[in-house]
């Protein structure tokens, strides 16, 4: 009997994880698109959508969208040692209220992939029960510019996809 309680909670612990798993990989997905509908919506006000900045953003998110599923944390380390060497190509928005969106939502997705990778994983979770929720928390907050934003600045996500022919 014992056995059998095992296996049933260690099956429903694993068919839970694996849905978890997909569930927070679409509510991260839907927090970048609602970042991009949100830019939208400034530019198409502000007569933007044609702005270099507003374009290549909008791409960059289209990018971040399509990768989310492999956003784990040994990307973030290849990012956070390499991301330095990738020069930033981000053009400037000729229009003030369109860079500061985009300098805003760069900054909240970066946080919102700090919350991903903490929060929102079997690692994450494991990191801060081994290294104490204090540290981590201090460690990502440390972290997220040189981190998650520089990565969400970089041309890294987009070299994760197929190359397109």
């Amino acid at each position: 009997m014992a056995l059998l309680i095992i296996g049933t909670v260690l099956v429903s612990g694993a068919l839970t994880y694996a849905l978890w798993v997909k569930v927070r990989v679409m509510c991260l997905r839907q927090d970048i698109y609602d970042a991009r509908d949100w830019l939208f919506d400034l530019a198409s006000k502000e007569g933007a959508l044609q702005d270099p900045a507003y374009v290549d953003f909008r791409e960059r998110l289209n990018v971040l969208a399509r990768t989310a599923q492999v956003i784990s944390f040994p990307l973030m380390a290849y990012a956070l040692e390499h991301v330095d060497r990738t020069p930033g190509k981000m053009p400037e928005a000729e229009n003030r209220k369109i860079q500061g969106a985009v300098d805003k939502i760069t900054e909240d997705l970066g946080r919102r992939i700090q919350r991903y990778l903490f929060w929102e994983t079997a690692a994450g979770w494991v990191l801060m029960i081994a290294y104490g929720f204090a540290q981590v928390q201090e460690y990502s907050e440390a972290q997220s510019k040189r981190g998650a934003v520089a990565w969400v600045k970089s041309d890294m996500p987009s070299t994760l996809l197929p190359a397109r022919g």
